[in-house]
């Protein structure tokens, strides 16, 4: 037998259930809001450690704006403003769409510098030198 614990009666379920459902939209409001701030956050930890990563190959330029952008955008974040979380977050990224060209740079530079610095190796045999040896 399956019997209800709670002590609730009908009348008071059905008051709860349109409670929920008169404060769905405020429910709703807060939540998409909560989702836009924890992306405004996912955005800016992701852009600072794209700056930080690849910073000497960045222009003072689009350092600049990108610090701006992603201040405006924690400032909104901070606040309640969907729309404005939102807006900041696309101007953010449009700044930032030349990062990964940066980020491609600094990675094309680091490889070219390996293999110079392989063959220079190979070529200089790191000190290394033939040498006859005979087992006793």
């Amino acid at each position: 037998t399956i019997q209800s614990s709670s002590g609730l009666s009908e009348e008071e379920i059905q008051k709860m259930v349109r409670e929920a459902e008169a404060h769905s939209a405020e429910d709703k409001k807060f939540a998409d809001l909560a989702n836009a701030r924890n992306r405004a956050d996912a955005v800016i930890h992701s852009y600072k450690k794209q700056m930080q990563e690849n910073g000497d190959k960045i222009p003072e330029n689009v350092k600049t704006e990108l610090n701006q952008a992603i201040n405006n955008l924690e400032n909104a974040a901070r606040g309640d403003d969907l729309a404005a979380i939102e807006d900041a977050e696309k101007k953010l990224q449009e700044i930032a769409g030349s990062l990964a060209q940066y980020a491609q740079q600094a990675q094309a530079g680091a490889g070219a510098s390996g293999a110079q610095q392989q063959s220079a190796g190979g070529n200089a045999n790191n000190g290394a030198r033939d040498a006859d040896f005979e087992e006793v």
